[in-house]
């Protein structure tokens, strides 16, 4: 593992030679969570404690290196989450003309993706259904994000890199085209037959934004099926701009009926709208909103169909001199299942140090009685540096 960072370190350095600029970053996220109380509907409840991040899976520590001219780059983000190394937004690029960037590999490309993400303590709360992609998702060829020693192996059978074709004629209007594919040297592998051209190109991706100066953005987009957060769907979405103290993006999708999976999707989750908000009053106060609907079917998600389902997430913050102070609230329901109904709260205290910031508090997921979950209470006390 150090050898990849040592060789990126030294990319850095040899890269100055190649291109006109060159950055190198990082993100990273540890949350050590020492009480852990799971307390199930029947039964006696368990207290253990561990280590990852919010959003559920382990520790994430990564690096990022990039070096751009006027018409080339590569990005290279390294991160060990999976435990090996791996690498999301991993790509080189071109930029034959002005207007035009081609670019393959492990991209995110999220000029058009919904905004408002959630903090970091909205998984202890059970709010992670909500966030930006549920209201417009990212252009997204990584996938599983498998670039080195990922530890899926050779069986592997998800899809992998791709390319992203970036179009922007004018000031304002931005065009991506996106479409994952398979890993060249591990399709044989696949248990049968590899996809044939006709199956990969049903997961393409495709969307518009226009930027209204001092109004708002607006977009519209395709998402085939495997293209992620949404299959198959029609999507629209606007970002409002135009007022100081208050941020807002709403986002529509439709999901055709069609097939995905083998699963068949005529009637079902076909109608989903996501929001995100930001009251700013104050310079030292602020209330995020975010919120997602989802209708269609009853319930059956076994059959990939979730019925009538609500999820907010409410999360005030006020900013003080030694730190800031913020408050969690978490509700969902789905009206066709009462097993995926819960109710959180977080409270948290955040602070920087440098370039690490400190996070701690408390959180807790409850569940309604008779459900199958866990309810659970947890003490997380979480790092996150940026740079």
């Amino acid at each position: 593992m150090k050898k990849f960072f040592i060789a990126l370190l030294a990319l850095a350095l040899v890269a100055g030679n190649l291109f006109a600029e060159i950055k190198v970053g990082g993100w990273g996220r540890a949350d050590f969570i020492p009480l852990e109380l799971f307390t199930p509907a029947d039964g006696d409840s368990k207290a253990t404690a561990s280590t990852g991040v919010n959003w559920g899976a382990n520790p994430r520590f990564g690096l990022s290196f990039e070096g751009s001219g006027d018409t080339a780059g590569v990005v290279i983000t390294l991160h060990t989450e999976d435990g090996g190394i791996s690498g999301d937004n991993t790509y080189v690029w071109i930029a034959p003309l002005s207007f035009l960037k081609f670019d393959v590999g492990y991209r995110y490309w999220d000029v058009l993706r919904g905004g408002f993400g959630l903090e970091g303590f909205n998984g202890y709360a059970g709010a992670a259904a909500t966030g930006e992609d549920q209201i417009f998702p990212r252009f997204n060829t990584a996938d599983t994000n498998s670039v080195w020693n990922s530890g899926k192996g050779e069986n592997d059978i998800s899809y992998h890199p791709g390319a992203v074709v970036e179009f922007t004629p004018v000031s304002g209007l931005s065009i991506g085209l996106a479409l994952r594919t398979q890993l060249f040297n591990t399709r044989y592998n696949r248990p049968g037959n590899p996809d044939d051209l006709a199956d990969l190109y049903k997961g393409v991706q495709f969307g518009v934004g226009y930027d209204i100066e001092n109004i708002g953005l607006i977009r519209v987009g395709y998402f085939g099926s495997k293209a992620g957060v949404w299959d198959r769907s029609v999507a629209l979405a606007f970002k409002l701009t135009a007022v100081d103290i208050l941020g807002l993006d709403v986002g529509f999708a439709y999901r055709l009926d069609g097939i995905v999976d083998d699963v068949d999707l005529e009637g079902k989750n076909s109608i989903s709208i996501g929001l995100g908000a930001d009251i700013k009053p104050v310079s030292l106060f602020h209330i995020q909103l975010n919120a997602l609907l989802k209708l269609g079917g009853d319930g059956d998600k076994a059959k990939g169909n979730e019925g009538f389902v609500v999820e907010t997430y409410l999360n005030p913050e006020v900013s003080l001199d030694f730190a800031t102070i913020g408050l969690g609230f978490a509700w969902g329901a789905n009206f066709a299942q009462d097993d995926n109904n819960h109710l959180g709260f977080s409270l948290y205290l955040k602070k920087g140090f440098g370039g690490v910031t400190f996070q701690g508090g408390v959180g807790l997921n409850m569940q309604p009685s008779g459900s199958k979950k866990d309810s659970v209470f947890y003490i997380p006390l979480q790092l996150t540096y940026s740079f």
